[in-house]
């Protein structure tokens, strides 16, 4: 075995079944938490733990001395989903499986959170890094604000002795193993498919993207060199939506069509949906758009100097991608 027992929540996620692949190809005992098998078929090293993350009764059994605890579980941003759903799950059940994790005196606990939480990139002019606060754009998100509350609760167990780090990586994008998803994997699909690739207004607007597999090396990185009680947010370079788009479609050898939506017609339609469905503030489709229409930039050099973060050239990365979702689909690149 080349490490401590892992124990894994999210594992049936995009991120997480390429965490577990990743531990359980490197020998490690690996325990996930799910219903009725989250990985498909019995997996030799794995074992299922049956459970909710919110049933401590379930899961923590299978916290041992000395284990790492990845906690990658989460309520998802869309629309309709319920701020209380999110501060149940993102905060407080966050919260109660780091309590637990210190009381049965764990290794290790990394928990995966997102870079937004430290607010938008245009509002300072420059790249957000893991020292910056969040502001009012990334706090009118009912997601973000409950990935902020998730992460001070997770602070609080670490100032009592839980040797705790956070990785928070920018948007996420790759080829999904067998039974997870990916959006901008589907975004890119979509616009393969169709060769249409709208944006809402210019498309212009940058973000930072990184590559899943890039993240599960960031991770496992951070359970080996990360100083506990710190935070490194995961980037592979920034990108727009036009120029994610466009880099889709060069890597298949395609061209497309890329018609501009108006701006200001789709923040009205989207107030006027959000209303007529009693989407609660900041988990509708205008803080979706919201968020479209403004930058995401942040720093990775705190990753790269101390946990020797290396990302996969983005060029690289999206290649890959398409030449994958291209295969699972019959084709070829052009």
């Amino acid at each position: 075995m080349s490490g401590p027992p892992a124990f894994v929540t999210g594992a049936s996620g995009f991120l997480g079944r390429k965490l577990v692949a990743a531990l359980a190809a490197a020998g490690r005992e690996v325990f996930v938490l799910g219903h009725r098998r989250p990985l498909g078929a019995p997996q030799p090293g794995i074992t299922v733990v049956e459970g909710a993350l919110e049933d401590p009764a379930a899961w923590r059994p299978a916290l041992a001395a000395g284990c790492t605890v990845f906690h990658l579980a989460a309520v998802r941003a869309a629309p309709g989903v319920r701020r209380a759903e999110l501060l149940r799950i993102n905060s407080e059940a966050a919260g109660a499986l780091a309590a637990a994790a210190l009381a049965a005196r764990a290794g290790r606990f990394v928990l995966v959170s997102t870079a937004w939480t430290h607010g938008s990139s245009g509002a300072a002019g420059r790249p957000r890094s893991e020292e910056d606060p969040p502001e009012a754009l990334a706090l009118a998100s009912a997601y973000v604000a409950s990935k902020v509350e998730g992460a001070r609760r997770i602070a609080e167990a670490a100032a009592r002795g839980l040797p705790a780090v956070t990785v928070s990586p920018g948007i996420v994008f790759g080829l999904p193993l067998p039974g997870s998803a990916n959006r901008l994997a589907a975004h890119a699909r979509r616009v393969l498919a169709s060769r249409l690739a709208p944006t809402i207004g210019a498309g212009r607007r940058l973000r930072s993207v990184v590559c899943g597999d890039d993240v599960v090396a960031g991770l496992l990185a951070a359970e080996r060199a990360g100083e506990p009680g710190r935070e490194y947010v995961l980037v592979g370079g920034d990108l727009s939506h036009r120029g994610f788009d466009r880099a889709v479609l060069a890597a298949a050898g395609r061209r497309g069509i890329a018609p501009r939506v108006p701006a200001g017609a789709v923040r009205r339609a989207a107030r006027v949906v959000d209303g007529l469905a009693g989407y609660d503030r900041g988990s509708g489709y205008r803080a979706a758009v919201e968020a479209l229409d403004a930058e995401w930039r942040f720093d990775g050099a705190r990753a790269a100097r101390e946990l020797g973060f290396r990302p996969t050239p983005l060029a690289e990365s999206i290649g890959r991608m398409v030449r994958g979702l291209l295969a699972a689909d019959g084709e070829a690149p052009a």
